[in-house]
């Protein structure tokens, strides 16, 4: 439905692009005067609509951010079908909390089978699954990546309670199409490429091989694998050309053209990056109907105003910045690099234009990912020139096989093998050196700086004398070692100092340490509660702080919760250079199966013992416990306590021990005053003792546990010791992450949930 809103976008925007096709000539103070009244009317109508969406979300923000009862209606606009669930997407919602109802944005409903026709109005009730929040630097956040595309909330163990309305006829054959050609891909294809396929043609990743995915992101191929405006540009160009070289009219060809690209983005899921490329192929189409001249900057600029002015927060989505930007760099960047070094082959210029593509995208690669392929501009010049037969023969192929199955076994060979190419490609530059960079994520002030010296080199790089055939030297220089700058301000490493990092891994430990020098040390890194943590949570974070290697990893002992993180790090090829354990703690199964992993990747594997130490130039970490005459019964009595010291700063971690441990520890150790203590056992009543803290007397206590976990931590008697003792205590199920860094006042304590708030503790003497 078209708000008053959107009713001035569009006019806005019709007229910026009258001024732009050149209808009112002539005139460039006019020309100039519209386009900046329609800018300033987007401005203004854009802001409106983002504080009319926050101020309703805000009225049933409260409701919807913890796991209760719920029951709502909505209709279905898009489903997804799985062997094992159906998920519907709806809109026109109304749901009800505790016999309150509001209206709402979209809902993902969740059903384990049954038929559910897309247009179809639906009442159900269920259980509301908030969006989950990143809970640490690098991990997805997935409350922001559902808000840009306006869904508020989930609905699983959902009981369908009515059905009403009227079909949405034109989407539901589309979607029955779609069901048939993954029925004809994986018949007539390999299960990796079947899956490939459903993704390029289908927007459809749910057979998608998670090694292939990987492959592919790694090697800067991902857009392929979605349906994205190199897909629609290839369906509709080929088409309207085809078309009109048979003798079509402008509209009959630019009428077929469009409509057969609109029923293809629709068929995969209309997501931002296909609307994007269909309104651009419509202003294409209207450019040509009426012999104008299409500026692809221009029609860039109204798309972006029309689908933000639907939703403000795409502004926010990867899809959109990364859509948005890969056609800059062609229409932008490759086309001021080819003025400036004016190649003279045309492969010089398809490099060019990757390059180019590569400069505008390269920062959003590093923001979202934090690491860069760096043969992505090679094999995407290798494979790109492939991509229109892949597509067309797998469209093709598929939509022939619907009705004639030896049609696509014929058709359907020559893509299989394609793909088979281009998964041999990737895989030959994977496994070349420095195949991925680590970068971290570059934060803002990098950015500006990075996009305002990508403007200067284009601009240098565009301007040229009238009439000039070729480049000098000098120039081509200046331009080649503009483009290397820019990159090494991507690849330039960030500043380090000490800093010690408490992960929210649930219900377990993860604590990253970097010491003064500039060391990187990680303690621990499992959990009970939280799936792939290492993949999801802890390798991430490290990532995104821009960690290439972890030079010691101290393992306090090998209960899930403390290692199966790790386990999984190992599995994934991250560098590390010493895996450290105690010389005297409780050996088990668990431990030599982890030892056998660890010396399978050829890492170095270190056993200390209690009072050793490892220096660095400004800092020491001492093992303090288990000693040799202690007895260890069990894995938690066994673990590592370290004690890491550097100027003005001393922090304990303590592993699992119990009780006991601690009075061992209390008697036969002379502990010291603390600046951090890691609460012992994830803050059980049986740790964590009156007598222990009354002696450490640390100024910050953090906590590591999970939310509502069963085994009751933190437990209340521990608190309350940590409360008496230590000036401030943190957790990480309330707040995520914890980061204790160093400062010129002393050492400062900062929530990865509240990071405006931060309080400041000077340093010991």
């Amino acid at each position: 439905m078209l708000t008053k809103e959107k009713y001035i976008l569009l006019a806005a925007g019709i007229l910026s692009v009258m001024a732009s096709f050149e209808l009112i000539r002539k005139r460039r103070f006019a020309r100039m005067l519209i386009q900046g009244g329609a800018f300033l009317a987007m401005l203004l109508t854009g802001m409106r609509v983002t504080d009319r969406e926050l101020t309703k979300i805000a009225a049933y923000q409260a409701y919807i951010g913890e796991k209760q009862p719920v029951a709502c209606q909505g209709r279905i606009y898009r489903k997804e079908v799985t062997d094992d669930q159906t998920v519907l997407y709806l809109k026109d919602c109304i749901f009800q909390v505790k016999s309150v109802n509001y209206s709402c944005n979209h809902i993902l409903v969740y059903f384990d089978t049954g038929q559910y026709p897309i247009g179809k109005t639906i009442v159900v009730k269920g259980v509301l699954y908030p969006l989950s929040e990143a809970r640490n630097e690098g991990n997805f956040n997935e409350k922001a990546y559902y808000r840009a595309k306006q869904i508020d909330f989930k609905v699983k163990q959902a009981k369908l309670l009515g059905i009403y309305g009227e079909t949405n006829w034109f989407a539901e054959k589309l979607f029955a199409l779609a069901e048939r050609l993954k029925r004809v891909y994986q018949k007539e294809m390999s299960p990796q490429n079947a899956g490939v396929m459903m993704g390029m043609v289908l927007g459809d990743k749910s057979q998608l091989d998670s090694e292939i995915k990987t492959m592919y992101q790694k090697s800067g191929l991902s857009h392929v694998l979605c349906v994205s405006g190199l897909h629609l540009s290839v369906i509709g160009l080929m088409s309207y050309r085809f078309l009109k070289k048979r003798g079509g009219t402008y509209r009959g060809a630019g009428l077929f053209a469009g409509s057969l690209v609109f029923c293809f983005a629709y068929m995969s899921g209309f997501d931002v990056s296909a609307r994007r490329a269909f309104l651009m192929f419509l202003f294409l189409l209207a450019a040509d109907g009426m012999g104008r001249s299409y500026d692809s900057l221009t029609a860039l600029a109204a798309a972006g105003v029309l689908l933000l002015g639907g939703n403000p927060f795409l502004l926010f989505y990867p899809g959109f910045l990364f859509s948005f930007a890969a056609v800059t760099g062609v229409v932008v960047a490759g086309k001021a690099l080819a003025a400036g070094f004016l190649p003279e082959h045309a492969l010089l210029k398809n490099i060019l234009t990757s390059a180019g593509i590569q400069l505008m995208t390269l920062p959003l690669v590093c923001s979202f990912y934090y690491e860069i392929p760096v043969y992505a501009v090679w094999i995407n010049l290798i494979l790109l020139p492939f991509m229109g037969v892949v597509l067309g023969c797998g469209l093709i192929g598929g939509i022939l096989g619907t009705a004639v199955p030896r049609l696509a076994h014929l058709i359907l060979w020559l893509p299989d093998l394609l793909l088979l190419f281009y998964e041999k490609v990737c895989g030959a530059f994977l496994a070349l050196p420095c195949a991925q960079w680590i970068t971290g994520s570059p934060g803002r002030a990098r950015l500006i700086v990075y996009y305002g010296l990508l403007a200067v080199l284009l601009f240098s790089a565009g301007k040229r004398t009238e009439g000039q055939k070729s480049t000098g030297m000098r120039k081509r220089l200046c331009l080649g070692g503009g483009m290397v700058l820019l990159v090494g301000i991507l690849l330039f490493p960030h500043k380090k100092q000490m800093e010690i990092d408490v992960l929210d891994v649930g219900q377990g430990d993860g604590i990253y340490l970097c010491t003064s020098d500039g060391i990187s040390m990680f303690f621990d890194g499992g959990s009970s509660s939280v799936s792939g943590v290492g993949t999801y949570r802890i390798l991430p974070f490290l990532k995104a702080k821009g960690v290439r290697r972890i030079d010691y990893w101290f393992v306090s002992h090998t209960d899930a919760d403390h290692i199966n993180g790790l386990e999984e790090i190992l599995q994934l090829d991250y560098p590390i250079g010493t895996v450290v354990f105690p010389e005297y703690g409780y050996r088990d199964a668990s431990l030599e199966k982890l030892e056998e992993e660890i010396e399978r990747n050829g890492i170095m594997i270190c056993y200390l013992k209690a009072k050793e130490s490892l220096r660095t130039k400004n800092d020491r970490i001492t093992c303090i416990f288990p000693t040799a005459d202690y007895p260890v019964e069990d894995a938690n009595a066994g673990s590592m306590v370290l004690l890491y010291e550097t100027e003005g700063f001393r922090g304990l971690f303590t592993g699992d021990i119990s009780k006991a441990e601690e009075e061992w520890l209390t008697e036969k150790t002379k502990l010291p005053e603390l600046s951090f203590y890691k609460a012992a056992h994830h803050g059980s009543n049986y740790s964590n003792s009156e007598d222990f803290l009354k002696v450490l007397s640390p100024e910050v206590c953090v906590v590591s546990c999970g939310a509502n976990n069963r085994y009751g931590h933190p437990g209340k008697d521990a608190v309350a010791h940590m409360e008496a003792y230590a000036s401030e205590i943190c957790y990480t199920m309330k707040g995520g992450r914890i980061r204790i860094r160093k400062t010129k006042e002393g050492f400062a304590v900062q929530n990865y949930g509240k990071p405006l708030e931060e309080k400041v503790y000077p340093v010991l003497k």
